[in-house]
């Protein structure tokens, strides 16, 4: 039988990275290079470091501009795609190319050199940023300010901190500076132009690393006299500085808290949620508005939702409230363990009281829940559409829902029909059907079926992933579906076949990038592809 699969690279690397643009990073004995689609090491792994390579995850933008930039005997240069040397290899450090130019350090200080390796900017200062719009952020003698392609200064460096993004560079055309020590110092804000929109009086400002630096959704978070508020883009005050702590806008609104109280307001200022919240843990990280809408909220100690126009739409009176579903949201009325379930619509009211002791989120028109130890199927008004004739159940997908009984697994249609027989000890409780087939298990293997429940590849082994989970990208990434058995990791496709038999010892876990994926086999990695 024809191989089904290519072999790019034997497994002879002890470490590989996802392909990006046409190259992988490898390392061999301590060393980096970069293998092509054919698997030709077109640059040897003679190289100690690449930092945008292994630094990352998935080997993202190792080549910046067509340039890499490379470390060998200490010393920091920059190589093309062929692994031609287009930097020589003299620096202490060099940064990625911006605007045409990178920042590069030699003898303890820093400037910039072009795609040719001419130092276009003298290496004259102690820290130099990326350039943004033909601006790059400066330090020399423990001051900061702003440079031009040309090296002249725009703004002199008079500042005693810079702060963006890790690069130095400016997000949404603003750098935050500072005057005075990093104790009682004050914060402003610059843009391109070199022109202080914001004057360096404020004592603090939101430094996320996501955010940037306070600028977010075209506003500034900063804090004045302990108290904090926000700058519109043009460093004008826009929400008032009088909150012990905010959050970044997200879709035009803010989470703001005060005495413990916490709500929302928008870019004018105006508290569109009222401060009247509780601000628990839970609501310190729930700070937006799921689908732009609504907000699971809690007041004194009871749980409701509001929407963006600060309607408490569901009251304040349950003991827990979930996000909405097909416009139905989930809330419980008593404790944890003896507490029950019910719902209520986008108009708050309790559309399915609260008889419930379990219940799932609504999904295409119904919602799974217990009563009396076992699962039936409700609508929306409450009424049962399928008995409570099941010991458990999942929420309907693609017009099917797996249910048990008897401690077997099957799957119903929406109208209760048994569309596939109660017979497996196991199913895949991460998601139903994708690409029309979905995972068993059946005597302590698995196997796939589609919608009919056609066994369409008999239960055999030991895992089979089709829904992709969080570092696990398989689920039919391009068409293929992992598989594992006595150990060892394989592919199939929606048909059964066995496209890579399970002979790998590990597969990458950031799944195929650019139609290859990484394999490991005796601790040593190498590529292969599929049609």
């Amino acid at each position: 039988m024809p191989q089904l699969y290519h072999v790019v690279t034997e497994p002879k690397y002890d470490e590989v990275w996802s392909f990006c643009n046409g190259m992988a990073s490898v390392l061999l004995d301590g060393k980096i290079g970069f293998v092509d689609y054919t698997g030709r090491e077109v640059i040897p792994c003679i190289y100690d470091y690449v930092p945008s390579g292994p630094d990352q995850a998935q080997g993202d933008f190792v080549f910046w501009d067509d340039l890499a930039r490379v470390c060998i005997d200490g010393k920091w240069g920059y190589i093309d795609k062929t692994g031609a040397v287009i930097v020589p290899f003299k620096y202490e450090w060099v940064g990625d190319f911006h605007d045409g130019l990178a920042a590069v350090t030699e003898n303890e200080k820093t400037g910039y050199i072009d795609k040719t390796g001419e130092e276009t900017i003298p290496l004259r200062y102690d820290w130099a940023g990326e350039f943004s719009g033909g601006v790059a952020v400066v330090s020399l003698g423990g001051k900061f300010g702003l440079i031009d392609w040309e090296g002249a200064e725009v703004v002199p460096l008079i500042y005693d901190a810079a702060y963006n993004n890790s690069s130095g560079g400016f997000t949404d055309g603003l750098v935050a500076v500072m005057v005075g020590d990093w104790e009682t110092g004050k914060w402003g804000f610059l843009d391109r132009a070199g022109r202080e929109i914001a004057p360096p009086v404020y004592d603090d400002i939101i430094r996320y690393p996501s955010f940037g630096s306070g600028f977010y959704d075209g506003m500034i978070a900063a804090r004045l006299d302990s108290k904090w508020g926000f700058l519109d883009g043009e460093g004008n005050e826009a929400v008032q500085f009088m909150y012990d702590s905010i959050q970044p806008f997200y879709n035009g609104l803010a989470a703001v808290i005060s005495n413990g109280k916490k709500g929302f307001v928008d870019k004018t200022g105006n508290e569109v949620v009222p401060l009247i919240y509780d601000d628990d843990e839970v609501m310190r990280y729930s700070t937006t508005f799921i689908n732009g809408l609504t907000q699971a909220v809690s007041r004194n100690g009871k749980w409701g939702i509001v929407d963006k126009a600060g309607r408490e739409i569901v009251p304040c009176a349950y003991d827990e409230a979930f996000r909405m579903f097909d416009g139905m949201a989930r809330v419980r009325i008593g404790d944890l363990e003896t507490g029950k379930w019910g719902f209520v619509d986008l108009t708050g009211r309790e559309t399915v009281p609260c008889i419930y002791s379990e219940a799932s989120h609504f999904s295409e028109g119904l919602a799974a829940v217990k009563l009396d130890g076992r699962w039936g199927f409700i609508d929306i008004t409450g009424e049962v559409v399928i008995p409570y004739a099941y010991e458990d159940a999942r929420s309907f997908g693609n017009g099917l829902a797996a249910v048990m009984q008897g401690g077997k697994w099957g799957f119903i249609d929406k109208t209760g029909k048994e569309v596939v027989p109660l017979q497996y000890d196991g199913i895949d409780v991460f998601g139903g059907f994708r690409r029309g087939v979905t995972p068993v298990k059946l005597d302590g293997k698995w196997g796939v079926i589609d919608k009919t429940g056609k066994m369409v590849v008999p239960p055999k082994y030991d895992y089979v992933e089709i829904n992709s989970r969080a570092y696990r990208p398989f689920g039919f990434s391009e068409g293929l579906a992992m598989i594992r058995l006595d150990g060892k990791y394989g592919f199939i496709d929606a048909t059964g076949k066995e496209v890579v038999p399970p002979r790998y010892d590990e597969i990458g876990r950031f799944g195929f990038s650019e139609g290859m994926v990484h394999v490991q086999s005796g601790g040593k990695w190498g590529f292969i592809s599929v049609p």
